[in-house]
């Protein structure tokens, strides 16, 4: 269902016939959208675990997808399909998990391919992408990191 509405959206950003003359695509519209998702998405993974929202673990994931989520406003498909992953990990379901990562890998090589712009900006916005995401990830495990006891 999300792809073939996805399809219908692309389609409709492209060729103003197919649904509409006054149909615009709102990048900002839909990544603010997308993000509050994952952010209630992450809400409910967290709370599943019984980690309070505003402890730092949690505020420092929520900041994470956030800061991805506002990266990625060009590259949408990144946090959608980061999120299924999540989802998939959350739950142990190894096939959604395998599907997420198709999609991801899917989205990487349709994007990466688009004719719109350069490949010089896509692969380095999607090389800032990948080191705001390995630096987020270390900080999270550095300041989630249980603290050893001075003697």
């Amino acid at each position: 269902m999300l792809i073939l509405f996805s399809v219908y959206i692309v389609q409709a950003e492209y060729n103003r016939d197919f649904v509409s003359n006054s149909f615009i695509y709102n990048y900002i519209l839909a990544q603010g959208l997308l993000i509050l998702a994952s952010l209630y998405a992450t809400y409910l993974i967290l709370k599943r675990y019984q980690i309070a929202p505003l402890t730092k673990p949690s505020l420092i994931i929520m900041s994470i997808v956030i800061i991805l989520g506002i990266l990625s406003i060009y590259v949408s498909g990144l946090l959608a399909t980061s999120l299924v992953i999540a989802i998939a990990f959350a739950n142990s379901q190894r096939v959604l998990l395998g599907l997420g990562i198709v999609a991801l890998v899917s989205y990487i090589f349709w994007y990466y391919y688009q004719l719109d712009t350069s490949l010089l900006i896509k692969s380095s916005s999607m090389l800032i992408i990948g080191l705001v995401v390995l630096l987020l990830r270390e900080l999270l495990k550095r300041l989630s990191a249980p603290k050893a006891a001075v003697l």
